[in-house]
């Protein structure tokens, strides 16, 4: 729980919540930055911890940690449009202005873009397959802070109604 509580510290994120494991939140991709990471949570920067090096590659994605703080920003609304070629990932009151959002799909960063202080980004899904679930998450332009995951939605899974009924 220390490196989590570095990580928060870093980024500006209020404290550590939580510090999941095992690609919690999804394998990443490309190569390891740091493995064994070992802070004392005094420490201002990761690079400040004592790792076994940068991109040393001795472990896979399946160890990737996650990391949740206090303070983050409530998480954006995901939706696709009718014809299931585009996901937009917004502020859900239009309180939010975001810098930057991330695409996930099936647990894996897929695209990332970069957007100027606005309230929603766009992500082009023509060509990825049905079946898939998406999430994104953004960072916050004014309290430069990540919001937490959005929901899932999963391309070519049409919604089917339920019914509710009271039992007395």
């Amino acid at each position: 729980m220390e490196e989590a509580t570095v990580v928060c510290r870093e980024l500006g994120c209020g404290d550590a919540v939580s510090a999941p494991t095992a690609a919690h939140y999804g394998r990443g991709t490309g190569p390891i930055m740091l493995a064994d990471l070992n802070c004392e949570g005094s420490e201002s920067s990761l690079q400040q911890c004592s790792n076994m090096g940068w991109k040393n590659q001795i472990c896979g994605h399946w160890k990737d940690a996650g990391v949740d703080c206090k303070e983050q920003v409530e998480e954006p609304e995901i939706r696709m449009n009718e014809n299931e070629t585009e996901i937009v990932c917004a502020s859900k009151n239009s309180s939010y202005n975001y810098r930057m959002c991330v695409l996930y799909q099936d647990g894996h960063q897929i695209q990332d873009t970069i957007v100027s202080n606005v309230d929603h980004a766009s992500f082009n899904v023509t060509d990825l397959p049905a079946g898939s679930s998406f999430s994104c998450l953004c960072y916050e332009h004014n309290l430069t802070r990540w919001t937490r995951n959005s929901s899932v939605i999963t391309k070519g899974r049409k919604h089917a109604g339920f019914a509710v009924k009271n039992i007395t």
